[in-house]
């Protein structure tokens, strides 16, 4: 009475599974499993480890994938224009230079860099500009990370990678616009 042909194994419904699990994991739990996975990648010496598991956590499906999703940090990927363009932020080229010439100086007289601080300058910044947060964030992040999607947004990358590392990111990404 047993059927000839093989079992079915889902691999999606395996994938659900593993999310489901990291998901409930203690954050601590995590970044003690997601740590040498991210070690890969990165060097702990440089990059804050612990806040980068909290934004992983919620988008990780399994821990293999997390090298490919932060190497962004250790070095830019090459990438075109046509990533500042977005509808939906109303982002334009013409509009993600602008928005970038105004960042440059706003990051650069930053003095403590945190993405406390990162947020507020740069929300206060936003609304003096009189563009949409959209239309300046989109660009910033893009400028910085080189990445259609990334683990966080603008402020937490710029404070992953550093003061230096955005500021020379940002004007690399400037002279190429």
């Amino acid at each position: 009475g047993l059927s000839k042909s093989p079992s079915v194994f889902d691999i999606q419904k395996l994938n659900w599974f593993n999310t489901e699990y990291l998901r409930k994991l203690t954050p601590e739990r995590y970044l003690e499993l997601a740590t040498p996975w991210l070690a890969k990648a990165l060097d702990p010496e440089k990059f804050d480890f612990k806040r980068l598991a909290e934004l992983l956590q919620n988008r990780t499906e399994g821990f293999n994938q997390l090298p490919g999703m932060v190497a962004f940090l250790a070095e830019q990927p090459e990438f075109g224009p046509e990533l500042y363009v977005n509808k939906k932020q109303k982002s334009t080229l013409e509009s993600a230079k602008a928005a970038l010439t105004a960042a440059l100086p706003l990051l650069e007289g930053i003095g403590e860099w945190t993405e406390v601080e990162l947020h507020d300058r740069v929300m206060e910044a936003i609304l003096g500009l009189g563009m949409k947060n959209g239309q300046f964030l989109w660009p910033l992040r893009i400028a910085i990370s080189g990445q259609m999607s990334t683990p966080g947004g603008a402020f937490e990358i710029a404070y992953l990678l550093g003061r230096d590392e955005t500021l020379r990111r940002l004007k690399a990404s400037l002279e190429k616009l």
